[in-house]
């Protein structure tokens, strides 16, 4: 019943010649009239990271992925678009990405850690994009990374969408929106 989820994936792309979606993590804006904002998340959300090496029913999520009522934020779609449909079949039917957007923004920084930074402090430990995501159990590191890898891209979102159409891009950005979930996986020669 979420109109937005936020989702990212992790892979073990560094640890093998046939990488696999190691790690999907997803967050939900919860109740407002249930939540306690704060001024660096008034959007609060809830987070969860989803196990497909051992999780094995996510046909579920592919159903919400592909529900044009569901707006899915991304931070650079691109290589998740792909490899959700590479792996699982899914394909995403209504793309935001948070990427894309601050590019369109003009914004010089448009990696996910300078953005957190500069938009609400946090500091991510990048050294975890090259860890074995393919290796269990999990790290409490490798599940703090990954969580704030989805946490504030619903409202990183909402403050994007507001200076898009302040700016007068949003049609613009709408338009990349719309490419990247045409995007497909190719099998390379």
């Amino acid at each position: 019943d979420q109109p937005l989820i936020a989702v990212d994936t992790e892979s073990d792309s560094l640890y093998r010649y046939h990488p696999r979606v190691c790690l999907i993590q997803i967050s939900v804006c919860v109740n407002a009239a249930d939540a306690h904002p704060t001024p660096a998340d008034p959007l609060p959300t809830v987070d969860y990271l989803l196990d497909p090496l051992s999780f094995h029913r996510l046909q579920p999520l592919g159903q919400i992925l592909a529900d044009p009522a569901v707006e899915i934020v991304f931070h650079a779609a691109e290589n998740d678009v792909r490899l959700l449909e590479r792996d699982f079949h899914f394909r995403c039917a209504n793309v935001y990405d948070t990427q894309l957007a601050a590019r369109i923004l003009g914004r010089d920084g448009v990696g996910l850690a300078a953005i957190l930074q500069d938009e609400f402090g946090v500091i991510s430990d990048k050294s975890m994009q090259r860890t074995d995501w393919g290796r269990r159990p999990l790290t409490p590191q490798q599940m703090t990374y990954a969580q704030l890898d989805t946490h504030y891209l619903p409202v990183l979102r909402q403050r994007q969408m507001a200076a898009l159409q302040e700016a007068d891009r949003w049609e613009e950005a709408q338009e990349g929106f719309a490419a990247l979930a045409e995007l497909r996986y190719e099998q390379p020669a």
